[in-house]
């Protein structure tokens, strides 16, 4: 009996050592490791400065969030137009170790405060949209900014404008030698604002061209403001106007509102649009080249528009955080990371997506 008790307990005991191995074996080769918790993705926060109104920051936003979305643990919170709430959800964010901050400012002054905080918590940040000052990039290595270079889009405007004028000499209605027209600037010393109109009226002085300029509105960026201050200018100055620039897509639909509900362009050549041959039009130009500006180009209430490549610049955000990822454990990319990932760095802090032009021929 004794006997046999030993025996079983001997097969125990070679049973167990038997387990043992095997255990040790699995955790060698890794498979216990494939039951373990996978790590949490990293932490991603987007702050869009406003979304609602927004059409090309709410474009961009999506953009970005699709690229993003299946590798990051992402947020995305919009300040309502509100630097003290942007500055509260970016001070939260920066509470919960992310591995980078994406960043429209509501007022691209405040970045310099934002910069400094995320220096000293070694927070890598992107702005877009909405370009901080140089000098406040400069003071953090891993601030960066993606956008497109707004001098540039007044320009091609500008160029816009003198293949109309070129085209057909009844341009100038009143035959003055010069252009009567409408600015929409978007927005009271918003840079980018400035900066197109400066470039438009700089381009065409260039180009020989005399500018009468019969209004100058802000309208905010917005399509229900503009489609309001145009149609007072229409009761006011209809005969005079001979084109209207707009420092974005939205602005311009707003004007194309009003034109259409004044009913000032008339399709007097039945052709089925509106273009130059009609005796009442007269060039619109916008600037983003959002999908609702597709069909009023198509129509030709809307001459041309300057496409601001939402898409490409959040390809360029999201190619940044997973440069930014890649290089985390070495302290972040250098110059010579972002050149091997085909990623072009200007001043070691800017990174440009070029505009293009867009008219009906090219859509």
């Amino acid at each position: 009996m004794t006997r046999k008790i030993m025996k079983l307990n001997i097969k125990k005991l070679q049973g167990l050592w038997l387990i043992l191995l095997l255990i040790l074996i699995l955790a060698s080769v890794g498979i216990i490791g494939a039951f373990q918790k996978t790590p949490s993705p990293k932490r991603v926060a987007i702050f869009p400065y406003l979304l609602k109104n927004e059409p090309f920051i709410r474009g961009l936003t999506n953009e970005l969030n699709q690229q993003l979305y299946h590798d990051y643990s992402l947020t995305i919170q919009t300040a309502q137009n509100s630097q003290v709430i942007q500055s509260e959800q970016i001070q939260t964010a920066m509470n919960q170790n992310p591995l980078a901050l994406c960043i429209n400012p509501v007022d691209r002054l405040g970045s310099y405060s934002i910069i400094k905080a995320l220096r000293k918590r070694n927070i890598p940040v992107v702005f877009f949209n909405r370009q901080p000052l140089l000098r406040d990039l400069r003071l953090y290595k891993h601030a960066y900014y993606v956008g497109s270079p707004a001098r540039q889009s007044g320009e091609l405007q500008a160029e816009l404008l003198d293949e109309v004028f070129k085209a057909s000499k009844t341009q100038d209605k009143n035959r003055d030698g010069e252009i009567q027209i409408v600015f929409f600037k978007g927005e009271q010393g918003h840079q980018d604002a400035e900066l197109r109109f400066a470039a438009v009226v700089s381009r065409l002085a260039a180009m020989g061209y005399k500018l009468d300029i019969i209004a100058i509105e802000t309208a905010n960026w917005r399509r229900d403001i503009a489609r309001k201050q145009m149609l007072n200018l229409l009761l006011r100055k209809e005969k005079r106007i001979e084109a209207v620039v707009a420092s974005n897509d939205a602005m311009a639909l707003g004007v194309v509102d009003a034109i259409k509900e004044m009913g000032v362009f008339i399709d007097t050549n039945k052709d089925g649009r509106m273009s130059s041959a009609d005796t009442s039009w007269f060039p619109i130009l916008g600037i983003d080249g959002i999908d609702e500006a597709h069909q009023a180009l198509k129509e030709g209430y809307l001459y041309a528009t300057v496409y601001n490549n939402e898409a490409r610049q959040a390809q360029r955000i999201a190619e940044i955080v997973r440069l930014l990822d890649a290089t985390a454990e070495a302290g972040g990319p250098e110059v010579q990371d972002f050149i091997e990932a085909g990623i072009p760095l200007e001043d070691e802090h800017l990174i440009w997506v070029p505009y293009e032009k867009l008219t009906r021929s090219e859509l």
